[in-house]
């Protein structure tokens, strides 16, 4: 694997704990009751959008070999759930119902994950 690929990695992590640590509750803005960025919560946020951007550039950049290796019947599968978990995940915050929310997160997740392994090895 890249260096790249454990620095991201590293990035997601981070912001992760950062986001499941206990905060003051104290919003900087409210998407609906239940859900809203708190400063520490909009800096572990930040982490992940790098960390997201730099996996979705490095997908983009190396989309011809991923085809020759994956298939175009698995890319195209894989940005379905990436296009349904999106529409999940928004319509999860601002309906506040948390299971779409995390179905959304799951399927986005699984997608990426796919396509981010073979996307960041050296080989490809």
């Amino acid at each position: 694997m890249h260096k790249s690929f454990w620095f991201v990695l590293l990035l997601l992590i981070i912001g992760i704990v950062i986001v499941m640590l206990p905060d003051s509750d104290k919003r900087l803005f409210s998407f609906n009751k239940d859900h809203g960025p708190s400063l520490q919560d909009t800096i572990g946020l930040s982490l992940i959008i790098v960390g997201w951007i730099w996996i979705v550039l490095r997908i983009i950049r190396k989309r011809y070999s991923l085809v020759v290796r994956l298939g175009i019947l698995k890319l195209r599968l894989m940005a379905l759930l990436i296009v349904v978990g999106g529409a999940l995940i928004a319509a999860g915050i601002l309906s506040e119902l948390n299971n779409l929310l995390w179905i959304g997160i799951a399927l986005s997740a699984f997608a990426y994950v796919f396509l981010m392994i073979p996307a960041f090895r050296k080989n490809i």
